[in-house]
């Protein structure tokens, strides 16, 4: 009939990989907090480390046929960010830049 969904299209609407989503938030937060100063880095990093170990954990649900592959990915991207700028910030100081 017109209108209704079959069980495959059930099925699909409920898989959800909230591991993806949240690294994927948790990764903008960490990269907003990572461009702040030496105290904002800090939160930076933690949340970018959280929302890196959460965009691994929804790469392998992706594995298992979960959804959001991108997601994923971008959390991840963007939860490396703040360690990125960890190390630059690092070797300024070790050479002794202001």
């Amino acid at each position: 009939m017109i209108g209704e969904r079959g069980p495959s299209a059930a099925a699909k609407a409920t898989r959800r990989n909230a591991p993806a989503t949240v690294s994927l938030v948790l990764g903008i937060f960490a990269a907003v907090f990572a461009s702040g100063d030496v105290y904002t880095l800090v939160i930076g990093l933690v949340l970018g480390l959280v929302a890196t170990v959460l965009g691994i954990v929804g790469l392998r649900r992706v594995g298992a046929g979960a959804p959001r592959r991108g997601v994923a990915i971008a959390g991840i991207v963007l939860g490396v960010y703040p360690l990125v700028v960890l190390a630059v910030f690092a070797a300024q100081v070790q050479q002794g830049a202001p």
